[in-house]
């Protein structure tokens, strides 16, 4: 609060010591004084009230006086000549918001991490991923006819402001590999920031040969509690004799994620 008070008022320090250099403009402690009382914030009135005494002050000599009866309430004895520059003054003066005690800063936030392929044409979606039916419903209409299989998928609990470090896996076998995941949420006005990367591997086969491509990906982005974001897509090629045109152009691997407060249960 201070920092918009001692600015704002300082204009009243000019005022009311334009008298007391003596050289002929008379002192405004021999002008009429009045009492006037003033509407402030509650929580505002100490330094109100302080910051005024301060500037009413000049040199060994006082030309007025700010008390308060009660909280929002500020009396204020003052040359008359003063009182509308004061009045104007404390009408102009906009609080500082405060910030409100975050309900989510004290409870644990779960992550939830899925690495899903979107492969070309029409099939049975992979039963682990019923959970992400809206999502995958939007994914759908970007794509057209494609069924999802469930690579990978990984979780963390945290605190807000906690980083987080996990790995997880995909694939089986000789072609199983291990990706990272990086993350950390931080409480913000318009919702949850969560700060992201991601190391992944994605296959890329030509012929009878599988090849993997390290893909490193960051991001930040604005998250509700229990909403489920797409964070990236990436296209998979696959040119081997047992796949078909469809499949080579359309198959799309997708990073998806939600966080949810953990359950007490």
């Amino acid at each position: 609060m201070k920092r918009i008070l001692l600015p704002t008022l300082l204009c009243l320090a000019t005022l009311a010591g334009c008298g007391s250099d003596r050289t002929g403009v008379s002192d405004a402690s021999d002008k009429a004084m009045e009492m006037r009382i003033y509407q402030v914030a509650p929580e505002d009135t100490g330094v109100v009230v302080d910051t005024l005494n301060k500037l009413l002050s000049v040199g060994d000599k006082a030309i007025g006086r700010a008390n308060s009866p009660s909280p929002g309430q500020i009396v204020v004895l003052a040359p008359a000549s003063l009182q509308g520059s004061i009045g104007d003054t404390l009408k102009s003066i906009k609080p500082i918001a405060k910030a409100k005690p975050d309900a989510l800063s004290v409870k644990p936030l779960q992550l939830n991490f899925w690495n899903v392929d979107a492969i070309a044409g029409k099939g049975a979606d992979d039963p682990a991923l019923a959970t992400l039916g809206e999502a995958l419903q939007k994914v759908h209409q970007n794509l057209g006819d494609v069924h999802f299989r469930l690579n990978s998928r990984a979780s963390g609990i945290s605190s807000l402001g906690q980083t987080v470090a996990t790995t997880y896996t995909s694939g089986a076998g000789a072609g199983a590999y291990t990706g990272n995941l990086r993350y950390s949420l931080s409480p913000k006005p318009e919702g949850i920031l969560l700060n992201i990367q991601l190391m992944d591997s994605v296959p890329q086969t030509t012929g009878n040969v599988t090849q993997y491509t390290e893909r490193q990906f960051s991001t930040a982005v604005i998250i509700a509690l229990g909403q489920t974001i797409v964070l990236s897509d990436v296209p998979v090629m696959n040119t081997s004799a047992k796949a078909d045109a469809e499949a080579a152009t359309k198959t799309v691997r997708l990073n998806i994620i939600r966080v949810e407060e953990v359950s007490s249960k």
